[in-house]
């Protein structure tokens, strides 16, 4: 009767997104598609606005006009950084712990699973201040 435990729990450990995660690459690659969501209607009306860059597994950069979403990656972590090009500040890192993508946002002491929700929320707070302009 057991049986179905084990089976049902290595399922519900594969639909866990930040377990899917285990480097910086498969990181970028979830950003990129959370960015490609976020802007798809943006760049149907004037792609000029919106950018992505890729720095050969060292980084990752998702522009608004001047505003800028970046992951640097560090010998133990991800960073994620905000604001303008010549403006950075480091808001959250991301680690990979016992076999899951885990985010710490600096202003709260807490970690999370990476995740759609947790990516949206750190875009959110990226690209927040283009709706105050």
């Amino acid at each position: 009767m057991e049986e179905w435990k084990s089976l049902l729990v290595e399922r519900v450990s594969n639909i866990i997104t930040s377990k899917r995660t285990t480097n910086f690459e498969e990181a970028a690659l979830l950003f990129e598609m959370r960015f490609n969501m976020l802007t798809t209607e943006i760049v149907e009306k004037d792609a000029s606005v919106i950018k992505i860059d890729r720095y050969d597994g060292k980084g990752a950069s998702f522009s608004i006009l001047h505003y800028q979403l970046d992951l640097l990656k560090t010998d133990k972590a991800i960073e994620v950084r905000i604001g303008t090009e010549s403006n950075l500040e480091t808001i959250a890192e991301v680690r990979f712990e016992n076999g899951f993508a885990v985010v710490e946002v600096n202003t709260v002491n807490k970690k999370h699973y990476l995740s759609e929700k947790s990516i949206d929320a750190l875009f959110k707070k990226a690209f927040s201040v283009l709706t105050k302009e």
